[in-house]
């Protein structure tokens, strides 16, 4: 992956959560990142791929953007995915079509099905 990163050939990120049994949205989009870290990318590159690539890739230019009228979702995080990608399961609130939601322990599962029915993911560093 990273050689082919490398090369210019533009990374996104993709999920068959829900298809074979035994794979759950959210979790496994997890897991990917963790994966393409492995493969040789940055956290950064990784980050930037599982966000802003996708929502290149589907020709939508109002996804993933922090401004008036367009759409993002955020994630905001206990610890840096930088450091440690990781941290992307430290999960402190997560905003959704502007409503802003704090997570319990028992609210985790949820929230993290919830942001993978999403078109894109936004992250903000």
């Amino acid at each position: 992956m990273k050689k082919v990163f490398d090369a210019g050939v533009p990374i996104v990120m993709g999920t068959d959560s829900g298809a074979p049994s035994g794979r759950f949205q959210g979790y496994f989009e997890h897991v990917e990142l963790e994966y393409m870290v492995k493969a040789g990318m940055s956290p950064m590159q990784t980050l930037v791929a599982s966000t802003s690539n996708v929502a290149k890739f589907l020709h939508q230019p109002d996804l993933g953007v922090i401004e008036p009228g367009k759409w993002a979702d955020l994630l905001v995080l206990d610890a840096n995915p930088l450091d440690d990608i990781k941290n992307t399961r430290k999960i402190d609130s997560v905003s959704m079509a502007g409503i802003a939601y704090r997570k319990t322990r028992s609210q985790k599962l949820w929230l993290l099905s919830a942001l993978s029915e999403r078109h894109t993911f936004s992250c903000t560093l």
